[in-house]
């Protein structure tokens, strides 16, 4: 199956059940009839164009934080409509407008298709939290580096208490993070479970670096393979613009940029 054709199935049918299922249910209706929600979207891979075929949907309902208490929601609410699993996650309307700023989570917001909403601002909203301007990349990508710089401080002190679990959760934040910018600037926005398959189909020979560093055992060594991640680091961030005195001084420029200094 074509997978714009699957794509518009999939938003037929979600629009199908919000209209003549959901809107039966006790605690939507009530929400409706208060326009006590801000709106709901259709989500995922299906949308985004990753699947030529779907059995299961993914719903947001968001709300303001205030009404999910009143209401007194379910984090989640699972249906079965027409063959198809349905999974609608309640998300605060705080959490979708803090994300038009800090883009934490956009891979949840990009391609997703309003079904119903209350207000048409919550529409331009949507479309902010799910996509990058050029400078909303530089921040991030700056971000993502000053991070893993974070934590390469705190691996060192860690080497020295030899405390393994500590370093090791400390490691895989580190790929993460890594993981994040080099996908971020080609593009790519997605979930932390799909970094290493993404990385390994558009950089294989980073992809085989990680599987080194993650195969040493010497945390020593591990560390010192770390580092040579930087390389990259460097290469995107002079790509994207930043001085050499930039990137050799990081922790003495540019606080404005770092997105956890916002909220």
């Amino acid at each position: 199956m074509n997978t714009n054709n699957t794509r518009t199935e999939a938003i037929g049918l979600a629009k199908k059940f919000v209209k003549e299922e959901l809107i039966k249910n006790a605690w939507f209706k009530k929400l409706h009839a208060d326009k006590a929600y801000s709106l709901v979207i259709l989500t995922g891979s299906v949308v985004q164009g990753n699947k030529d075929r779907f059995s299961d949907l993914d719903l947001f309902v968001i709300v303001p934080y205030k009404n999910q208490v009143r209401y007194r929601l379910s984090p989640e609410y699972a249906y079965k409509y027409e063959g198809v699993d349905i999974e609608i996650s309640l998300v605060t309307t705080e959490k979708l407008e803090s994300d038009q700023m800090t883009k934490k989570h956009a891979y949840w917001w990009k391609g997703s298709i309003p079904i119903v909403f209350t207000d048409k601002k919550y529409l331009s909203v949507l479309k902010k939290a799910g996509m990058f301007s050029k400078e909303d990349i530089r921040d991030h990508l700056w971000t993502l580096m000053v991070l893993f710089e974070m934590n390469i401080v705190d691996m060192e002190r860690i080497v020295e208490r030899a405390d393994a679990l500590s370093f090791n959760l400390n490691l895989y934040d580190c790929l993460r993070l890594f993981g994040e910018f080099m996908l971020l600037d080609i593009g790519i926005a997605k979930r932390f479970k799909w970094y290493g398959k993404l990385i390994e189909e558009n950089f294989p020979d980073i992809s085989g670096k990680i599987k080194k560093i993650t195969s040493e055992e010497d945390p020593r060594k591990v560390l010192a393979k770390l580092k040579e991640l930087r390389v990259h680091h460097k290469e995107v961030l002079d790509k994207n613009g930043f001085t050499k005195n930039e990137l050799d001084n990081w922790s003495g420029y540019n606080l404005k940029r770092l997105l956890f200094q916002r909220f």
